[in-house]
């Protein structure tokens, strides 16, 4: 035993050198993610093993003391029971054979055997009879009992187990269990660090090289997909990262060329600067005055040289840089020091700009002009500029010697002309006086200037800046009554005796205001022309688009609902269809109608009949039951004359013009229709001029609030509207009206204050008679009896709706696409009837293709059809031959009419 524990003690160390070893090369270098995995998992499994070996020993040293215990009591109850005869039948001999056997086992420590005896009633005494002990251990295990028979003991036996056997088999497990564990942890190590290495080494590495490229600048490098989380979270982190320092180099390479741009305009500023101050200096050198510029200090801080010239400053006050020498060199030569040096001093005192003039003995004159310097705003010192007007002077006499002729000159003058000081008026000539109605007593010396000016325009009248320059005003003058009328004033600095003083010049502008308004108006009304103009091409491009759509919204309902076994909500629902298409249609008719050069047909009509049908109309009881406080009134002329014109246009007009009234009431209030006849013979506002003659007026009158200024320009043009969305309209009403009244040579007037609005529409009357209205065809007189149809048209839905349309009425009904396959087709096949298309952009148009069928076949029927109203085109293929007109989107009422009329015609 002791040969195989040192065995396995050697094996132990020589596996612990190894996983020193093994652990070594894993702790060995610099820290990775994979060593500090497998650190962990080693310690991990070390923690974990030790518990549970140190738990194992435990359990199993009590399980063998447990045992130990159980087998020593099992001992002595079996030497208790061998011992029993060898006592009673005192055979010593047998005792001590008995009890050498038990001691030979490897367990028995100690063994002792007594014998008892009575040696009294009341005492025992005791004889041993077997004692021997292996070793002096005190850890052991004792069991004694004793020696009965018969009921009575005969003797006494005591044995002990010793624990150091099962120790050392408890030490070997121990030692074999670490030996295992060693083994385990070095396989954990390798095996771990292979599986690591294998599984996360590509990543890494990939991860790796990935930082890599982007540290060396390649942003737009792609990561390879991962199959770890934590690294494509990594890789996720590391491109957002990147992504800033990209965004972040772009910023800074941005604020690189922007800075660069910068400096290279500063070093253009700065070279611009030296090159003005260049010129500046140029410039300043080059003035006919002298210059001096000095600080707040009165300290001299640049002066040309014409100044030293001027004044005949010696030379040594170029070197000198106060000004109290300078003007005290300057006040020897005046006529008057005391005062020159006052009025220099006082100078300093204003910050204003001051004009004077300084006399010296020697006969000169200059003129002394002050101003502050200023820079950001204060004033660091002034500026002064000299000028010699000494010959100015010597004129003066001449001057005043023309006074007289420039009085009869400026009397003789269109405009008005005064002179003041400071706004006192000390001179006017004849004009003046007319034109503001004064007397000259009760304005010489008396008036301001600004008097005759209207107060809230005075303030832009500076004095002190008329002296000095010229200036331009147009304002409002007021004469003498009280009223106003527009001045323009020129304003210009004089001397005048020896001071300077303003000369204004005062024209009245009335009659060009007058022009100019007259101008205006013009303008407006020609912009608006333009923009209708503008609208109308493009509403009559827009119409011609939504007919041909909402063809299938208003014909194949009429269609479907023309079929038998119709449940009564398929019915319903495909009568909101067409009823809906019928109200877009009626919102395209308002296009139209706005779309110049697109008019529809005028026939002989009489308003009132017009005004009539309009109040038994569903859109007038519709607009009553939304305003029922609102009372509408007729007052129609018996023998109102008859106009030529579209009585659905003019309906429609009058349909806006009372929804406008009504929502201008908006509660309780009063809206009046009128007629009557009447003679235009001078022109009306918005009009340069009218046709004189005789009109039948139309007009609309409510009591609302009235339109306000600024709206009263705007309310014809399109979209422009304060209707109430949804219920009136779309903003096109007064547009429509506008065009109605322009197709129809008339003219429109609006009066608008605060006791309501009224709109008079003026049209031309005709002498011509109202034609009887023709009646309804009956229904089974739209029927046809197989006659032949070719439908011509570009668009297929267009074509697909009239062919079954006119199947449904007993046609056989073709179509073609387009004008060069109906030229084919007719050549080919006789035909009763041709339906064609006005309008088809590509190839030849419905003119051209009728006029070339007529060629072919004389006298071919033809019904022609288009989404706008009556065209030149229309007109001219009709009197090519063509018969009837019909107007997309299609009914078949109206088809079936427009047909059985054109087959019937001249038959």
């Amino acid at each position: 035993m002791a040969n195989h524990l040192i065995t396995s003690n050697s094996n132990g160390q020589m596996e612990s050198e190894s996983f020193k070893r093994g652990l070594g090369n894993v702790f060995a270098g610099e820290r990775t993610i994979a060593r500090d995995l497998t650190v962990g998992l080693v310690l991990m499994v070390i923690t974990v093993s030790m518990i549970t070996i140190f738990a194992s020993y435990l359990y199993l040293l009590r399980q063998e003391e447990n045992r130990l215990k159980q087998l020593a009591d099992e001992y002595i109850l079996y030497l208790a029971d061998s011992l029993e005869l060898p006592l009673w039948t005192l055979d010593h001999n047998s005792v001590i054979k008995i009890a050498d056997s038990y001691f030979t086992n490897a367990l028995v420590a100690n063994l002792k055997i007594s014998e008892k005896h009575q040696a009294s009633p009341r005492s025992f005494s005791e004889q041993v009879l077997f004692s021997k002990t292996k070793s002096r251990e005190k850890d052991i295990i004792i069991a004694s009992s004793d020696i009965r028979h018969e009921g009575r003991s005969i003797g006494h036996v005591e044995i002990g187990l010793t624990r150091r056997v099962y120790q050392d088999n408890l030490e070997q497990l121990l030692q074999s269990s670490f030996l295992t564990l060693l083994l385990i942890i070095l396989s954990l190590i390798l095996v771990t660090s292979f599986f690591l290495r294998l599984f996360m080494g590509k990543p890494f590495e990939s991860l790796m090289q990935g930082i890599h490229q982007i540290s060396m600048g390649n942003y737009d490098y792609r990561f390879p997909a991962a199959k770890q989380k934590e690294i494509n979270l990594i890789v996720s982190n590391f491109v957002n990262m990147a992504g800033q320092v990209r965004r972040r180099e772009t910023t800074l390479a941005a604020l690189n060329r922007q800075l660069e741009v910068e400096i290279r305009e500063r070093k253009k500023s700065e070279a611009a600067i030296r090159s003005n101050e260049a010129q500046l200096r140029a410039i300043f050198e080059s003035s006919a005055g002298g210059i001096l510029v000095v600080d707040k200090n009165r300290s001299i801080i640049n002066a040309n040289d014409r100044f030293y010239q001027m004044l005949k400053l010696p030379e040594e006050f170029k070197k000198n840089h106060f000004e109290s020498e300078l003007i005290d060199y300057l006040a020897g030569q005046m006529n008057n020091p005391g005062s020159f040096k006052q009025k220099t001093d006082e100078f300093y005192q204003t910050d204003s700009e001051i004009l004077d003039e300084i006399f010296f003995r020697d006969g000169r004159v200059f003129e002394r002009f002050s101003c502050p310097l200023k820079q950001a705003g204060a004033i660091i010192g002034r500026v002064w500029n000299f000028r010699d007007v000494t010959d100015r002077k010597r004129s003066v006499k001449a001057l005043r010697e023309s006074e007289e002729r420039f009085r009869q000159l400026s009397d003789a003058a269109l405009e008005a002309i005064t002179i003041h000081d400071n706004g006192i008026v000390l001179q006017v000539n004849e004009q003046f006086l007319k034109m503001f109605g004064y007397d000259r007593k009760e304005v010489i010396g008396k008036k301001k200037f600004l008097d005759v000016i209207s107060p809230e325009y005075r303030d832009e009248i500076n004095f002190k800046q008329m002296v000095n320059a010229f200036r331009f005003s147009e304002v409002e003058g007021i004469r003498k009554d009280g009223s106003r009328f527009p001045i323009v004033i020129r304003n210009r600095a004089m001397a005048y005796y020896g001071k300077s003083v303003a000369v204004s010049v005062v024209r009245d502008i009335s009659d060009r205001k007058a022009a100019e308004e007259e101008t205006q108006s013009l303008r407006e009304k020609l912009a608006l022309a333009k923009k209708m103009e503008a609208l109308g091409l493009l509403a009559g491009g827009v119409a011609h688009d939504l007919n041909n759509i909402l063809s299938g919204i208003v014909s194949y309902p009429e269609l479907l609902l023309m079929k038998p076994g119709l449940d009564e909500k398929t019915r319903k629902a495909l009568k909101t269809i067409q009823e809906s298409g019928e109200r877009a249609a009626a919102v395209v008719n308002d296009l139209t109608t706005i779309s110049r050069g697109f008019a529809c047909t005028r026939e002989p009509l009489n308003i009132n009949s017009v005004v009539k049908e309009y109040l038994i109309s569903p859109e007038y009881h519709k607009l009553r039951n939304y305003y029922p406080d609102v009372q509408v009134k007729t007052v129609l002329e018996t023998e109102v004359f008859n106009v030529k014109g579209s009585r659905l246009h003019i309906r429609k007009s009058l349909m806006n013009l009372v929804i406008n009234a009504a929502e201008a009431v908006e509660t309780i209030g009063e809206i009046v229709i009128s007629t009557s006849n009447c003679y235009l013979d001078k022109p009306l506002k918005g009009y340069s001029d009218v046709q004189i003659g005789e009109y039948a007026l139309l007009s609309v009158a409510d009591s609302g609030p009235g339109i306000s200024k600024n709206e009263i320009e705007r309310i014809f043009e399109p979209f422009y509207t304060r209707k109430v969305m949804g219920r009136s309209g779309t903003g096109l009403g007064l547009t429509v009206v506008w065009n109605t009244i322009q197709d129809h040579s008339g003219y429109i007037n609006v009066i608008s204050n605060e006791d309501g609005t009224r709109f008079d529409l003026y049209f031309p009357i005709t002498r011509e008679s109202i034609k009887d209205s023709v009646s309804r065809l009956p229904r089974d007189m739209l029927l046809g009896h197989g006659e032949k149809i070719l439908v011509v048209d570009d668009e297929e839905n267009q074509r697909e709706i009239a062919t079954q349309m006119l199947t449904a009425l007993g046609y056989e009904a073709e179509s073609v696409s387009s004008g060069a396959e109906a030229l084919t087709y007719v050549g080919k096949n006789s035909v009763d009837l041709i339906l064609l298309d006005m309008i088809m952009p590509t190839g030849m148009s419905g003119l051209e293709t009728y006029k070339r069928i007529a060629r072919q076949c004389p006298g071919q029927r033809a019904v022609i059809a288009s989404g706008f109203s009556v065209t030149e085109d229309v007109a001219a293929a009709r009197q090519a031959g063509a018969g009837e007109f019909l107007k997309k989107p299609y009914s078949i009422e109206k088809l079936g009419t427009a047909v059985r009329k054109e087959l019937l015609r001249g038959s």
